[in-house]
């Protein structure tokens, strides 16, 4: 976290109190939950509230971050909590863009970032009956919280210009062009495809044909099920190109456990999976789509 250079660590009774609190709340975090997930999504625009499919991110950034806030005070109680930048919380970015939605639709997390704190303060107040300690706690507590949404939501706004860009750099047409000459073993280099596609060539790659046998394949159905995958694997950015209008073809920078996909995949309906080993550089690219 930018501040942790101003940050000085509480007292250790300080800290074991917030450690406390924080595993009370892991072992229990249903209750929190529900609470902040009523109030985000009362809150977020009727365009977000009625789209399954972002309610559905909403839920996992929720639970992610919180997650993550109170594990890092179990871990190291009491001392700033890095953003959660993660696959959960980017997929919101992803998913914001793809609507034609932008970070404004972000502001129902500080309803929900207060939910969260209201909590936490319930779980505070039984920790202890001293005056003193019970004002450090809340003090080192609310400036962790807040410091943590602020720093999450700037990154996940970042990420949302990131994805606009990323999407908006070239049309689908012309990605599928440019995958095409990779697959074809024409003389691009990782590089300048890379650049042009906003994807890295040169890590590891797992390939997956996403499709349907319908006639009438819904398209929102195959991208949620990319999604799905991406999720996961625990990938931020997945590579999507549409093969046709039954057909995605999906490159993730992460191994797959195919014994999960079951899983992964629940609610997808009609949509199938054909996946491919995970395999490094532009070649494992081109061999893990064969």
């Amino acid at each position: 976290m930018s501040s942790a250079h101003r940050w000085e660590r509480p007292s250790d009774r300080t800290c074991e109190l917030i450690r406390t609190g924080a595993e009370l709340l892991l072992a229990a975090p249903d209750a929190g939950l529900a609470q902040v997930d009523a109030v985000t999504l009362a809150d977020v625009a009727p365009a977000i509230r009625e789209d399954p499919g972002l309610v559905a991110s909403i839920r996992r950034a929720n639970r992610a971050n919180l997650t993550h806030w109170l594990e890092a005070n179990r871990h190291d109680p009491g001392m700033p909590v890095e953003p959660n930048l993660g696959p959960d919380t980017f997929g919101i970015a992803r998913d914001l863009v793809r609507r034609g939605l932008d970070q404004n639709s972000l502001d129902a997390y500080r309803t929900g970032q207060n939910a969260a704190w209201r909590a936490w303060m319930a779980v505070a107040f039984t920790l202890t009956s001293d005056p003193g300690e019970l004002a450090e706690l809340l003090d080192v507590s609310a400036r962790s919280v807040f410091g943590f949404v602020d720093e999450t939501l700037a990154g996940i706004a970042v990420e949302v210009e990131r994805e606009r860009e990323h999407l908006t750099r070239g049309t689908q047409a012309e990605r599928l062009e440019v995958v095409s000459l990779v697959l074809g073993g024409a003389p691009i280099t990782a590089e300048r495809a890379g650049r042009r596609l906003g994807y890295d060539l040169g890590q590891t790659h797992t390939a997956a044909i996403v499709f349907s046998d319908a006639a009438d394949a819904d398209p929102v159905a195959l991208e949620e099920a990319a999604e799905a995958l991406a999720r996961h694997a625990g990938a931020r950015r997945p590579l999507t190109v549409v093969a046709s209008e039954s057909a995605l073809w999906t490159w993730i920078a992460s191994g797959l456990d195919v014994h999960a996909l079951p899983d992964a995949l629940h609610g997808s309906g009609q949509v199938r999976v054909a996946l491919g080993p995970t395999l490094p550089g532009i070649e494992g690219f081109r061999r893990s789509h064969r």
